[in-house]
């Protein structure tokens, strides 16, 4: 099996998942295209997961910003 070349394709607006599986299973003719077909669409639904985001202050110490992430 080979690597995506490019998986920015699978986030594309016009992202077509049946084509990148057909795509790819014709580049790897042993790939399951179900199997292939159902990691794309999962792959494309990380667009959803959330991301923490803590902003601190810039004059903070380290000890400080350190016991932050600790705690």
């Amino acid at each position: 099996m080979a690597w995506i070349e490019d998986v920015a394709a699978v986030f594309t607006p016009d992202a077509d998942m049946i084509d990148l599986t057909a795509d790819y299973a014709a580049k790897n003719p042993a790939a399951d295209r179900k199997i292939v077909g159902k990691v794309l669409q999962k792959l494309g639904k990380i667009i959803f997961n959330h991301v923490g985001l803590i902003e601190l202050a810039e004059d903070l110490d380290i000890e400080t910003v350190t016991e932050i992430f600790i705690s």
